[in-house]
């Protein structure tokens, strides 16, 4: 059996603890200036979730993959938050867009942040659901109480004290300096403004984790020192203190039970090994041999033990939903 070194899976607390020492935002010029000057410099995390997400192809994968899992967490998300009619909210690291028709049946105008150009391209065809094409057959980037921006998360290009509500759905775990993205978090919402992200629960409660990254585990061979602790905010003390660090206060943290729905005992290791960004890039590091080994493993516990009564398959995958406040 081959001993990986899973680097960036860990749950611990260790590298969390410094994501935010200030205790409050307060002026952050200083951090965020540093953060400028090192755009120029990214890291190997940054670079492999940058150049991922540019890639048409697993943006529309990461949407029939992960779709309809994802969107189980939104109504909980925006009950956390409390939106209101005419509230404004940003949705950051938006993705196809997947909260943004139930945030705008609540009243609210949304604006949808994401860093991909085709996952942004995604949530514009979604609105068909809210508004007709444009006159020129298209959808715009704009519609009523709609406006979808290519920006970064770590950098929000709007002004401070623009927002009401600040939401991640799933986003926090995919940025290099999370901690950036709180204190931004911070400074574009208004006093008393509510923030909240989801990611997911720490395995085995995250029963498609637990067995990809086990099968990983025990028959890869090559491995991917590759960004943050994946789920590190999946506890609670990690979360709150670094809402904290970031000025935020009252931060609480939830399970949302959430159940993916798998067609075929394939499609685990098919959307693991190809809709996402860290797993997949650990997985196409493996060697033909290794990759074989890993996707037989992961079908043959799927089959044991997630067979649904439908003949198809089912598992948990609770989603931790932290939200906390500015202060007012």
């Amino acid at each position: 059996m081959q001993t990986l070194r899973r680097a960036g899976w860990a749950t611990g607390r260790a590298g969390r603890r410094g994501a935010g020492s200030t205790g409050s935002c307060g002026r952050s010029e200083s951090r965020r200036g540093a953060y400028r000057a090192s755009r120029g410099r990214l890291s190997t995390f940054a670079r492999l979730e940058r150049d991922a997400w540019q890639s048409a192809e697993l943006s529309r994968a990461y949407a029939d993959g992960f779709g309809s899992l994802t969107q189980q967490s939104v109504p909980a998300m925006l009950d956390a938050v409390g939106v209101a009619p005419g509230e404004e909210l940003l949705d950051v690291a938006t993705g196809p867009g997947y909260l943004i028709p139930s945030a705008i049946s609540r009243g609210a105008t949304v604006t949808g942040l994401d860093f991909s150009a085709d996952m942004l391209a995604i949530a514009a065809t979604l609105r068909q659901r809210l508004w007709p094409l444009a006159a020129d057959g298209k959808y715009s980037l704009e519609s009523p109480r709609l406006k979808l921006v290519c920006g970064n998360a770590e950098e929000l290009p709007f002004r401070t004290g623009s927002f009401d509500v600040v939401v991640c759905s799933f986003g926090v775990l995919h940025l290099p300096h999370p901690d950036r993205f709180l204190l931004e978090a911070h400074r574009v919402l208004r006093p008393g403004g509510r923030l909240a992200f989801t990611v997911w629960e720490a395995p085995p409660a995250t029963v498609g984790f637990d067995v990809a990254l086990r099968s990983i585990a025990e028959h890869g061979v090559s491995e991917l020192d590759a960004g943050p602790p994946f789920f590190g905010f999946a506890d609670p003390a990690v979360a709150a203190a670094a809402c904290e660090a970031a000025g935020l206060v009252g931060a609480t943290t939830t399970s949302v039970p959430q159940t993916w729905h798998l067609a075929n005992s394939q499609r685990l290791f098919q959307v693991m090994a190809g809709a996402t960004a860290r797993t997949r890039a650990v997985i196409q590091a493996q060697p033909a041999d290794a990759r074989q080994a890993i996707q037989r493993a992961i079908q043959r516990e799927v089959e044991a033990s997630c067979r649904n009564e439908k003949g198809g398959f089912s598992f948990s995958m609770p989603a931790a939903l932290t939200s906390a406040r500015k202060v007012a």
